[in-house]
C-alpha cells in the first residue's frame, strides 16, 4: 500500500514537471513569437503578422494578451488599423482584449487619420463590464480627438476622467493642450499650461511645444510664444525641434523676418538641434521681408550645418526670391544632381516671374512642366501677362487651362480682371460667359471682376444685368461690386439713380457685427470730433501720424490720409464687413463721395484764380522696400489704373519769372494712393513740403514746416440716406505758410521778394 502511494506520488510529480516543462517552452516560444510580431511592425511587415498569427494553432499554442497587444501594435505601426480593428473584434474568449488592447487600437486609428473611429471604440470600451478606462485609454481618446481638432470633445473626456477619480498625468495634458492646438486656441492652451506650471503635473517639452504651436496657429502670435521660451528656459525644460519649428513659424506668419533669422542664428547657444523646416522657415521669413540676400545666405548655409538642401529648401529659397526673378530662375535650374523639379517649384518660380513681368520666361516653364502643370501655375502665368498688358496671352492661357482641365473660379476671376486692366470689357465679360458656357456656377467674385469690368468700361446696362443675374442666383454682391455698378449708373443717369442701386442692396448687406459707440470710439482713437450721424463719425487727423496708427483698429479703414496730411477723416461706426462699413465703402467705390483738399504747389502758371482744369494720367503703385523699410511709391503710366483728380486755382503768388506759388483748391474724383501729389508733380506742379515727388532743397520754398495738403470738406450720405458734410479748417502750421506768402516773404539767400498777384480769398 505504501509502495503503491509513493510510486502514485512519483508519477503525479513527473507530471508536473512535464507540464511546468511544457509551459515554460510555450513561455518561450511565446515571447520569441512576440519578438518576431514586433519586429516584423517595425519593418513595416504587415502580412508577416498576420502569418505568424495563422500559424499559432498549428503549433498547439495558446497566444495570451502580450502577444494579442503586440500583433495590433505591429499592425498600428503599419497603419493597417483596419487588421487591427479586425483582430481587436475577433479576439477568443479565452484570449480577452485588455484595456491596454483598446489603447493600442484607438492609437492606431488616431495615427491613421481615422479619429472617429477611434472615440467608437474608446465608447465601446466604457461599455464593457470587466473593464474599466484607465489613464492611457483615455489619453489615447484624447489624442483621437485632438486630432480631429475637437477641442470640446477632449476637455470633455478630460473632466470625465477627473470624475472617475483618475489623476491627470503630463501626457494628458500635453494631448489636451495639442488638441488646442490643432484648433487655434491659443488662449485655452496658455491657461491650461499655467494650471500646469502652478498646480502639476510638471509640463514638459511637449506641452510647451503644443503650446507655442497653438500660438503659431491663432494668425502667429508670436509674443506670447517666444514668452513661452523664456518660460521654459526658467523651468529647466529643454526645447526641440518641433518647439523652434513652431515658433519660428510664428515669426513667419507675423511677417517678422528679422526674428526668425535671429532664433535660428541662435539656435546653438539654445543648445538644441534644428533641422531644415526652421531653416526653411527662415528663408521664407527673410523672403518677406525682401531680404533675399540673407535666404540665400540661409541656404547656402544649410550644407554646411550638414542638413542637406532638399527640394523643400530649394523650393523655399525660390519662393524667398519671389521679387528678384533672375535668382530664382537660377536657384531653379541649379538643384543638385538627381533633384528633380515637382510642382511647388515650378510654381514659385512662375509667381517670381509674374512678379518681375517676365511672362514670356513664365509661358516657357509652363510649357517646360510636360503636361503637369496645375492651376495655380496656370494662375500665376496670368498674373504675368496681366501685368505685361498681354491679355491676348492670358486668354490663350485659359483656353490651355479648359484643355488641361484646371480651370478653377481663381483663374476665371484673374482673366477678367487681366481684360479689365486693359479696357477690354467685352472680352472680359466673354470669359465670364465662358465660364457659364462650361457649366460652371460663378461665384460671388467672378461676378464681382466682370461687373467691375462692366461698369469702367462705360457699360452700364451689363453692369445692372449682372447684378440682376447674381439676385437670380442668391448671391449679394459685396460693396465694392455693387459700388462699381452704381458709378457706372451714375455716369449715365446720375448720382440719384447710383444711390438707388446701392439703397437696393443696403438690406442685404445687414450682418451680427454690432454698431460701435461714436463717443467710445472717438476716445479711444483720441482725435477731435468733427461730425456725427447714422453710421458714420468724422475725425479731424493731425499730420505725423499713419492713418493706420491713428485708428489703432479700433474701426473699419474706409479712406487714408498719407501721413503727413492733415484734414477730415470719415469712419464707419463698426467693423470691417458691418452694414455702416459697407455702407461707406460702396459710396466711395460708387465715387459718391465729395472730396475737397487745399494744397499749395510751385510751377508755372495754371492761369487766372477761379481757372480750373483736370489731370486725368493713369497711375501704378507699387510696393518699394529700402532698408529694411517698405512704402508705396506712385507714378503716372499708361499702365497704371484710371486717375482723375480736378482743381480750382484759388490763390497765385509770383516767386520769380515764370515761377508761382498757388493755392489750389483740389477735387480727386478717383482715390488712388498719393493721387493730387502725384497727378501734380506729373505736370510740374509738386506740392511744398514734399519730401516723397517735391523738389526738396530746389523748391522756392524748402523751409515749409511739412507737405502743404489739406482735406478740407467731406460729403456723402449718413446709413440713413441723409447728406452728412464734415468740414476742418486749415491748421495753424498750414495758415501760418499761407499767410507769409499773402503778406510778401523774402526768400532766403535772395532779395527778391514773393509778391502776391490776385488774392481770390481775401
Amino acid at each position: 500500500m505504501a509502495v503503491a502511494q509513493s510510486q502514485q506520488a512519483a508519477l503525479m510529480k513527473l507530471r508536473a514537471r512535464r507540464r511546468d516543462g511544457r509551459l515554460r517552452q510555450e513561455v518561450r516560444i511565446l515571447k520569441g513569437i512576440t519578438k518576431e510580431i514586433a519586429s516584423s511592425g517595425k519593418a513595416g511587415r504587415w502580412w508577416a503578422v498576420g502569418k505568424i498569427l495563422e500559424d499559432l494553432p498549428r503549433l498547439r499554442i495558446q497566444p495570451n494578451g502580450i502577444t494579442l497587444n503586440a500583433a495590433l501594435s505591429a499592425l498600428g505601426n503599419c497603419h493597417r488599423w483596419q487588421l487591427a480593428l479586425r483582430l481587436l473584434g475577433g479576439a477568443s474568449r479565452e484570449l480577452r482584449a485588455e484595456v491596454q488592447s483598446y489603447s493600442i487600437c484607438i492609437t492606431a486609428c488616431t495615427r491613421a487619420a481615422a479619429p472617429t473611429m477611434g472615440r467608437e471604440l474608446f465608447d465601446e470600451l466604457k461599455l464593457q463590464r470587466q473593464l474599466l478606462p484607465d489613464l492611457v485609454a483615455y489619453a489615447a481618446a484624447i489624442s483621437a480627438e485632438a486630432s480631429a481638432g475637437h477641442w470640446q470633445q477632449a476637455m470633455a473626456l478630460f473632466q470625465e476622467m477627473t470624475l472617475q477619480k483618475l489623476v491627470p498625468n503630463v501626457v494628458v495634458h500635453s494631448a489636451v493642450i495639442t488638441a488646442m492646438e490643432n484648433a487655434a486656441q491659443w488662449k485655452l492652451a496658455l491657461a491650461m499650461l499655467a494650471e500646469m506650471c502652478t498646480s502639476g503635473p510638471q509640463p514638459n517639452v511637449v506641452s510647451f511645444s503644443a503650446a507655442i504651436s497653438a500660438c503659431e496657429k491663432s494668425h502667429g502670435r508670436w509674443v506670447p510664444a517666444l514668452n513661452l521660451l523664456s518660460t521654459m528656459q526658467e523651468v529647466f525644460v529643454q526645447p526641440n525641434t518641433i518647439t523652434l519649428n513652431g515658433l519660428t513659424a510664428a515669426f513667419v506668419k507675423d511677417g517678422q523676418w528679422r526674428k526668425a533669422y535671429r532664433l535660428v542664428a541662435a539656435v546653438p547657444g539654445l543648445k538644441c538641434r534644428t533641422n531644415s523646416i526652421s531653416h526653411c522657415s527662415a528663408i521664407l521669413a527673410c523672403g518677406q521681408g525682401d531680404e533675399w540676400t540673407r535666404a540665400l545666405w540661409s541656404f547656402a548655409s544649410l550644407g554646411h550645418l550638414s542638413l542637406g538642401q532638399s527640394l523643400f529648401c530649394n523650393n523655399s529659397a525660390i519662393t524667398a526670391c519671389g521679387k528678384v526673378w533672375h535668382q530664382a530662375l537660377h536657384l531653379a535650374s541649379s538643384l543638385q544632381e538627381g533633384m528633380a523639379p515637382d510642382v511647388v517649384t515650378y510654381g514659385a518660380l512662375t509667381n517670381a516671374l509674374a512678379e518681375g513681368t517676365q511672362w514670356q520666361l513664365a509661358l516657357a516653364v509652363l510649357a517646360d512642366m510636360h503636361g503637369f502643370p496645375d492651376s495655380a501655375c496656370f494662375s500665376a502665368a496670368l498674373t504675368a501677362c496681366e501685368h505685361a498688358a498681354c491679355w491676348r496671352a492670358g486668354l490663350q492661357l485659359l483656353e490651355d487651362m479648359v484643355v488641361a482641365r484646371v480651370l478653377d473660379e481663381i483663374a476665371c476671376t484673374l482673366g477678367i480682371s487681366m481684360c479689365h486692366k486693359a479696357g477690354e470689357w467685352r472680352s472680359a465679360l466673354a470669359v465670364f460667359d465662358g465660364l457659364i458656357k462650361k457649366q460652371v456656377s460663378p461665384g460671388e467674385a467672378n461676378f464681382g471682376a466682370a461687373l467691375m469690368a462692366c461698369a469702367d468700361g462705360g457699360a452700364w446696362v451689363c453692369a445692372v444685368a449682372l447684378l440682376d443675374a447674381m439676385m437670380e442666383q442668391k448671391l449679394t454682391p459685396d460693396c465694392w461690386a455693387a459700388g462699381s455698378a452704381a458709378h457706372a449708373v451714375g455716369q449715365r443717369l446720375g448720382p440719384e439713380a447710383a444711390y438707388e442701386i446701392l439703397e437696393k442692396f443696403r438690406d442685404r448687406w445687414q450682418t451680427k457685427h454690432s454698431s460701435l459707440d461714436a463717443w467710445q470710439l472717438a476716445t479711444t482713437i483720441q482725435a477731435k470730433v468733427l461730425n456725427l450721424a447714422s453710421g458714420v463719425i468724422a475725425l479731424e487727423k493731425p499730420a505725423g501720424i499713419r492713418t493706420e496708427d491713428l485708428v489703432q483698429g479700433a474701426a473699419c479703414l474706409v479712406s487714408r490720409l498719407d501721413h503727413p496730411t492733415s484734414g477730415v477723416l470719415p469712419l464707419p461706426l463698426g467693423i470691417e464687413g458691418s452694414l455702416p462699413a459697407q455702407w461707406l465703402q460702396a459710396q466711395f467705390a460708387a465715387r459718391l463721395v465729395q472730396k475737397e483738399y487745399l494744397c499749395l504747389c510751385e510751377g508755372g502758371s495754371l492761369g487766372a484764380v477761379g481757372s480750373t482744369g483736370t489731370i486725368d494720367s493713369p497711375l501704378q503703385t507699387t510696393e518699394v522696400s529700402h532698408f529694411g523699410r517698405h512704402f508705396s511709391r506712385t507714378v503716372a503710366s499708361s499702365q497704371g489704373r484710371s486717375a482723375c483728380t480736378r482743381f480750382e486755382v484759388r490763390e497765385r503768388f509770383l516767386v520769380r519769372h515764370g515761377v508761382e506759388v498757388i493755392l489750389l483748391l483740389a477735387k480727386p474724383l478717383t482715390g488712388r494712393t498719393h493721387q493730387i501729389r502725384v497727378h501734380l508733380a506729373s505736370i510740374g506742379r509738386p506740392l511744398l513740403g514734399d519730401l516723397s515727388y517735391g523738389l526738396r532743397d530746389d523748391s522756392v520754398f524748402p523751409d515749409c514746416p511739412r507737405l502743404f495738403l489739406h482735406c478740407r470738406q467731406i460729403q456723402l450720405r449718413d446709413l440713413s440716406g441723409k447728406s452728412f458734410v464734415a468740414e476742418c479748417p486749415l491748421p495753424t502750421d498750414l495758415r501760418d505758410v499761407l499767410l507769409l506768402f499773402r503778406g510778401g516773404l523774402q526768400k532766403t539767400g535772395a532779395a527778391q521778394k514773393l509778391v502776391p498777384m490776385v488774392s481770390a480769398l481775401g
